[in-house]
């Protein structure tokens, strides 16, 4: 289950969101399904996030923060850092084994799925996190 730290950012990211991009904003789903992990996760995970991973969700997060960086190729450090605390956190609330991310940029809006594994309880956990400009 997300705890209230990482719900508390979620709700932070979330209004300064809502402020930047009016008639859009970031929205995201959590799901945790109990003994699943087996027919849900479909491909098998790592128990960590790659570099390259970590710096594609600090460019997500950093466009759905501000209008200003809509559009950006590269994370700034600060969203890097946002994005490596935000990923420790997840790690912490859920005590994943196993962690998958897929990402669809369309420019206008894009999306970060977080597909998740807990082989100790075969548990499988989603966070899916989207912006729209609109």
């Amino acid at each position: 289950m997300l705890k209230t730290d990482l719900l508390q950012l979620l709700e932070v990211l979330q209004e300064k969101s809502d402020v930047e991009y009016d008639q859009g904003g970031l929205l995201y789903t959590y799901t945790e399904a109990s003994r699943q992990a087996h027919s849900r996760m479909l491909k098998p995970g790592d128990a960590v996030l790659n570099t390259l991973e970590v710096k594609e969700f600090a460019r997500f997060l950093q466009q759905s923060q501000s209008e200003q960086h809509y559009g950006i190729k590269e994370a700034n450090e600060e969203s890097v850092l946002l994005a490596s605390t935000f990923i420790t956190m997840l790690q912490a609330d859920l005590e994943y084994d196993e962690i998958v991310m897929t990402t669809d940029d369309k420019g206008w809006d894009m999306e970060v799925t977080f597909s998740m594994v807990r082989r100790s309880d075969n548990r499988y956990f989603s966070l899916e996190l989207w912006w729209s400009v609109d």
